[in-house]
């Protein structure tokens, strides 16, 4: 499998005042295409500051990042936009749905944005509610949905234009157990299909869906399972001064990946 997400030597740092915050300490990370990965690690680790970096939400202070075979660092904001719309789709704890359009509406939003013709993205949204098992509550708002439905509807959203990588940062955090069987389910069998699926979490239950566990302690890798769900030989972190990242920086067991079911931010949250 060839790569779609290359990450080299990469570094963020944040001011907070005259507090230097090495987020990111020399990280370097390949995804291959078609990984379900689970990135683990404590509150303050660097785990959703590298989804971000990923994601092309935030721009690394250093390093390089190639996606899709495109260096990421060269585009500006304009670019940025229409790579994400293209390349990504997301997926929060919190739902972001908007609250007065319905179910519908909400997964036809990524498509609004991409200029494709209302009547096109009225199918696309049904296509994609129905592979998320919500094709009957089409025209309900988010408020007359349950949370895991809710959720569904965000995944609807961010898979309706067909992206080749998923991100997913802390995505059933807000949902009782069963719920989260389903939802994770859902991440597995879109795996299946051929999508790459990130899933950024520090629970280990969730983490053991995926088929390579990459671990983060103050800003860089210290354990990586490998594609496979082989354990693999980590390069120590980058020399530097001691993070000042907020948060508990205990380390998280090694994970023995399984696959269960069927085949199927920046400044203000430095984790």
């Amino acid at each position: 499998m060839s790569a779609l997400v290359k990450l080299d030597a990469i570094t963020k740092v944040y001011w907070m005042g005259e507090v230097e915050v090495q987020a990111l300490r020399g990280v370097s990370l390949e995804l291959s295409r078609g990984e379900m990965v689970a990135i683990m690690g404590a509150s303050g680790s660097g785990k959703s500051t590298t989804l971000n970096v990923i994601g092309t939400l935030d721009r690394p202070t250093g390093g390089r990042y190639l996606l899709d075979d495109e260096p990421v660092e060269e585009l500006d904001e304009v670019e940025l936009a229409q790579l994400r719309n293209r390349k990504i789709g997301f997926v929060f704890q919190s739902f972001n749905l908007l609250p007065r359009d319905t179910a519908l509406a909400n997964v036809e939003l990524p498509m609004v944005y991409a200029g494709v013709r209302p009547t096109d993205r009225r199918a696309r949204a049904a296509r994609a509610l129905a592979r998320v098992g919500l094709d009957d509550r089409a025209h309900h708002l988010p408020n007359q949905l349950s949370g895991g439905q809710q959720q569904r509807v965000a995944i609807a959203r961010a898979i309706v234009n067909e992206p080749p990588l998923l991100l997913a940062d802390e995505p059933t955090g807000a949902l009782d157990s069963a719920t989260t069987r389903q939802v994770m389910e859902l991440f597995c069998a879109l795996h299946a299909q051929g999508m790459t699926v990130v899933v950024v979490t520090h629970d280990r239950s969730i983490a053991d869906y995926a088929t390579r566990v990459v671990t983060f302690r103050d800003g860089a890798i210290v354990e990586d399972t490998g594609p496979r769900g082989r354990r693999v030989d980590v390069s120590p972190p980058v020399p530097g001064p001691t993070s000042s990242v907020p948060g508990p920086t205990s380390s998280v067991p090694g994970p023995t990946s399984s696959v269960p079911g069927p085949a199927s931010s920046p400044p203000g949250g430095l984790s």
